[in-house]
C-alpha cells in the first residue's frame, strides 16, 4: 500500500483521492488482501501485480490531464 500511495502522489493525486484510487487499483489487481505485507515477501507474480497497479494509477492521471489531438 505504501508504494502505491507514493505512486499516487507522484501521479499528482491529492487528499482523499489518493486513498480511494489506491484501494481501487489494489482491488482491481487482486492485491487488496496482501496490501499490508512487505513487497520483499511477495512472489514474482504478486510483485508484477503491484507494478501494474502503479501503472494504472499513473495512467489514470495521464488520461485525465491530456487530450489526444484530433
Amino acid at each position: 500500500r505504501e508504494y502505491l500511495v507514493l505512486q499516487a502522489h507522484l501521479a499528482g493525486l491529492k487528499g482523499p483521492e489518493v486513498q480511494a484510487e489506491t484501494a481501487r487499483v489494489l482491488e482491481r489487481t487482486g492485491m487488496s488482501a496482501h496490501a499490508g505485507m512487505p513487497i520483499r515477501r511477495y512472489s514474482k507474480g504478486m510483485t508484477q501485480r503491484v507494478m501494474l497497479a502503479g501503472a494504472l494509477l499513473a495512467g489514470r492521471s495521464l488520461l485525465r490531464r491530456r487530450r489526444l489531438p484530433r
